[in-house]
């Protein structure tokens, strides 16, 4: 693919296309299963500053005959689950039914307690907990990528969720098998696939049969006890695979803890920053460990081996990054990561092909860098955005700062969409409405700094409201991966990949021992 022109461009800008204004316009979801902007969702949920407004974008964007479809599902199952229980009520010899244990099961199903549970399921922490869940479910089970489990793919999941429905394995092969086909055709309906709202309100019953009250906070527990026993092992076992420039300088034995976080963040802006002015002369995972090389200091005769150890390291720090729920996960890393063409074998972390790093390292070096200039002028020096303070370089920090959340809309209409090929609507649409959710109000950065703010500034409809130079990239990123990004070609190059860093290590073991 030759590589994309007018990224570049900050000011001006076309008008958006009919109906794509942030905040209304075509649906963003649509309700479609595997479209680019189904996928360009989930890669937005897997880093922790988009994840929140992403979730709210796609859900506003339903339109009011899908919110009403989707909660009369939800609520005719609830309500099945009901009358269940109280037909097993009915059913109850006079002396059963006086006992505590059911009649507390009586009461969990009263019109007070369903229609709690009907909230619950439209609660924001239990929507995440169920989203958490359905994205391991995609990245571990959903092995064709259509964003939907057949029959196997679901049988898969299942196995594993027996361990938290069955912990004493008390079940026979034969109500297994026999259970599975019923959860299944409950779960997937006529079109024999399980979608992503059936399955989190399977999950979501699971839950219900599990708890005891109509808490949220117990719901909540339970979800995620839940969810480590389903996924845990999975999620711990898909580590991040590294690009191939880096086999041969990784594996240092001693090299045992990962390159500190603000030494991470500076070494990627700087390779981006770097990355966006040698274009296609190298990969940015070889532009990176020759600047790792270029830094070791030290004993000529000892260099391959620091050097070693300084890509052993700074790997180290990309993976803790790409963790699965885990307090060392970091989008920036994350996203260098997947730029620098590393990846997950489940797909839950996607690599970047090198002309999607290209684009994105132009975005951010060309495109946003003006951006965060313009914007800096207008504020007071004290003011500083979180990871301007992890990256010592003053000539870098320029590149993380705040940019102004107008003409970043701007520039995204009149550069980037063009440039990254992003002619639906419905994906411009949501890009735009998750940066306007992350937007902050200049008021309170500058209250946060304990910077006054002067009248100029106040009646300055550039800098009214203002959105971290990352979370926009991080959107600018996802915007043509969705676009360009094909799954199963990109689950092929990973097994590819794999295929042959196992056969290049099979021949360098056997040149060695001859």
């Amino acid at each position: 693919m030759s590589e994309p022109s007018g990224v570049v461009a900050v000011g001006g800008g076309e008008p958006a296309a009919s109906g794509v204004a942030a905040g209304g316009g075509e649906s963003a979801a649509s309700g479609a299963e595997g479209t680019m902007e189904s996928f360009f969702f989930q890669m937005c949920a897997t880093q922790k500053a988009l994840v929140g407004a992403a979730e709210a974008v796609e859900e506003e964007a339903l339109s009011a005959e899908e919110i009403v479809r989707r909660r009369g599902e939800r609520r005719k199952k609830i309500t099945a689950k009901a009358e269940a229980a109280m037909a097993r009520f009915a059913s109850l010899s006079d002396a059963e039914k006086s006992e505590p244990q059911n009649q507390g099961d009586l009461e969990l199903y009263s019109d007070e307690n369903m229609a709690l549970r009907e909230a619950l399921r439209d609660d924001a922490g239990v929507c995440r907990a169920l989203d958490r869940w359905w994205r391991g479910a995609v990245a571990q089970d959903d092995r064709d990528k259509n964003a939907s489990l057949d029959r196997r793919e679901y049988g898969a999941f299942y196995a594993r969720l027996l361990k938290l429905a069955d912990p004493g394995d008390e079940l026979e092969a034969g109500e297994i098998a026999a259970a599975l086909e019923a959860d299944f055709k409950a779960d997937a309906g006529d079109d024999g696939k399980v979608t992503r709202d059936e399955f989190c309100n399977s999950v979501f019953e699971l839950a219900d049969q599990w708890t005891s009250t109509t808490d949220a906070e117990e719901y909540l527990s339970f979800l995620d006890v839940g969810y480590r026993q389903v996924f845990q092992a999975l999620d711990d076992a898909d580590a991040l695979r590294f690009p191939d420039e880096w086999a041969h300088l990784l594996g240092s034995a001693t090299q045992l803890t990962p390159m500190p976080k603000n030494a991470a963040t500076e070494l990627c802006v700087h390779c981006l920053a770097l990355h966006a002015k040698t274009g296609a002369d190298e990969s940015l995972a070889a532009l990176a460990a020759k600047e790792l090389r270029a830094r070791v200091r030290g004993p000529e005769k000892k260099k391959d081996k620091l050097h070693r150890k300084a890509v052993t390291a700074f790997a180290k720090a990309l993976g803790a990054a790409a963790a699965v729920d885990d307090a060392t996960r970091d989008d920036l890393l994350l996203l260098f990561a997947r730029l620098a063409g590393c990846y997950t074998r489940s797909g839950r972390v996607k690599a970047f092909p090198p002309e999607g790093a290209r684009f994105v390292a132009k975005a951010l070096a060309e495109g946003l860098q003006p951006l965060n200039a313009e914007t800096s002028a207008t504020l007071p020096s004290r003011v500083k955005a979180p990871t301007q303070k992890r990256v010592a370089s003053g000539s870098l920090s320029g590149l993380v700062g705040y940019v102004g959340l107008s003409p970043c809309t701007t520039w995204l209409r009149k550069a980037v969409y063009k440039a990254a090929a992003a002619k639906s609507p419905a994906l411009r649409s949501a890009a735009e409405q998750i940066l306007a959710k992350l937007a902050i109000p200049v008021a309170a950065v500058l209250a946060a700094a304990n910077a006054p703010s002067d009248g100029a500034l106040d009646g300055d409809l550039k800098v009214a409201e203002l959105i971290l130079t990352e979370d926009v990239l991080l959107v600018v990123a996802n915007l043509w991966h969705a676009t360009h990004w094909d799954v199963l070609e990109n689950t092929a190059l990973a097994a590819a990949n794999d295929a042959a860093q196992k056969a290049r290590r099979a021949t360098e073991r056997a040149a060695s021992e001859a």
